[in-house]
């Protein structure tokens, strides 16, 4: 999901890490530790990621370059 210049996704490393990725450069801004899940449906809502996971848990993060912020589970 593109947001701002800001690519945000799910890797298949770790067993399923979030990401996010500078969408100009490719760079690496920030993953998750991993073990995530399988796959993931990611959307972008204003400043707020909503990340729904294969096992059906939503994760609420904050949408930013700096890191993973999560809010809820």
């Amino acid at each position: 999901m593109l947001a701002g210049g800001t690519l945000y996704g799910m890797s298949h490393r770790n067993k399923g890490s979030f990401i996010a990725l500078d969408a100009r450069t490719g760079a690496a801004l920030w993953a998750t530790p991993g073990r995530a899940g399988d796959n993931a449906a990611v959307l972008v809502a204003g400043e707020t990621l909503l990340l729904l996971t294969t096992d059906g848990e939503l994760i609420v993060s904050r949408a930013t370059r700096t890191g993973f912020e999560e809010r809820r589970r």
